[in-house]
């Protein structure tokens, strides 16, 4: 009430309620901080000294996620690629074949593959990358976040 003005109070409350608020602030930015008592100190160290493993332990997951999602990620691209050049070479002999009217079965089992290479082609494309770098960034964001330890 006394902070919003409405009820007034002794001025040496007023001192006193200053202080508190200054107190408080200055441990919320660390400013106190060196001067906690040693057995705060302790506490905390201790207390850390067992949050330590369990941190370690999650980046170590998080980097080997990470390290599975590049690699799906490579190999995907690299499937991608794959999928368009064979795109390319069947086209070509496609139209070799369709000038050739005897060879109907193998032009339609050339347009067959050519057909399997465009849906493995869409499922490594960039949208599905895209996809994956989003997951490693992700990843990597929480790594950040649960502070890497090295």
């Amino acid at each position: 009430m006394a902070e919003l003005g409405k009820r007034d109070l002794p001025t040496s409350s007023y001192m006193m309620l200053a202080k508190m608020d200054s107190d408080f602030n200055s441990l919320e930015i660390g400013a106190l901080a060196n001067y906690r008592s040693l057995e705060t100190r302790l506490f905390l160290n201790n207390e850390y000294a067992k949050i330590i493993p369990v941190m370690q332990k999650k980046e170590k997951l998080c980097r080997q996620k990470i390290k599975l999602l590049k690699e799906e990620l490579a190999t995907m691209t690299q499937q991608a690629k794959d999928s368009e050049n064979w795109i390319i070479v069947i086209t070509r002999l496609a139209d070799e074949i369709k000038e050739d009217s005897t060879k109907s079965k193998e032009l339609e089992w050339m347009l067959l593959l050519k057909q399997q290479c465009y849906d493995r082609l869409l499922t490594c494309w960039e949208p599905e990358q895209t996809k994956l770098h989003m997951k490693i960034a992700a990843l990597a964001g929480r790594r950040e976040r649960c502070g890497s330890t090295g």
